[in-house]
């Protein structure tokens, strides 16, 4: 059977069986899990200490709360990915096996920050690392270039340093502005069709 939260594919089969683990807690306690996930996926850290009371109360151990996250994760991000409403993604969750009021809570959860989530899935998609500032000095003959990045790998800004002929540079700048005003262009088009 397809899913349309997953992307008009099958259902995975991990996720099929997190369903009975998630099943064991109540449906309060899924909401509340639901929160934990979203403002982790939203990149804020995941209170842990609340995250190991919801589960120890529904006697799931360490392996399976993590398991417990990952698919309410994935169900998550997937229906952000793919537009899915929150009616079809109730449905879909209690043809997998979700208890009704489980799917209702986690829907109301999807519902209230898909906003949120489909921007901040946007602006990290297929990113390694996010500018964070550049910084130029003058070296006589050439310019020195610091470029400032946050590296998703290791969590932190790094700084890459290097220098160009002043006649490069100029060249670079003006290359790159061609580029970005193709870049608007390309998405004016696409907004108009």
């Amino acid at each position: 059977m397809r899913f349309k939260f997953c992307g008009d594919a099958d259902c995975p089969d991990w996720l099929l069986v997190q369903i009975n683990n998630l099943s064991k807690m109540t449906s309060i306690k899924m909401k509340v899990l639901s929160n934990l996930v979203v403002k982790s996926i939203l990149g804020e850290n995941i209170d842990k200490e609340k995250l190991s009371r919801i589960t120890t109360e529904a006697k799931l151990d360490e392996k399976d709360s993590q398991g417990c996250v990952a698919a309410i994760a994935f169900i998550i991000t997937s229906a952000s990915r793919y537009a899915v409403s929150e009616k079809s993604l109730s449905n879909e969750l209690q043809q997998i096996g979700f208890p009704h009021e489980h799917a209702s809570a986690l829907c109301r959860v999807f519902c209230d920050n898909v906003g949120k989530l489909t921007t901040h899935l946007a602006n990290n998609s297929l990113r390694l690392s996010k500018l964070e500032g550049v910084s130029c000095s003058d070296e006589g003959d050439f310019v020195q270039v610091v470029l400032k990045t946050w590296e998703r790998s290791s969590n932190s800004v790094q700084s890459t340093s290097f220098n160009i002929d002043k006649q490069q540079l100029v060249l670079l700048l003006a290359d790159l502005k061609q580029v970005y005003s193709r870049m608007e262009e390309i998405e004016a088009e696409s907004n108009n069709t």
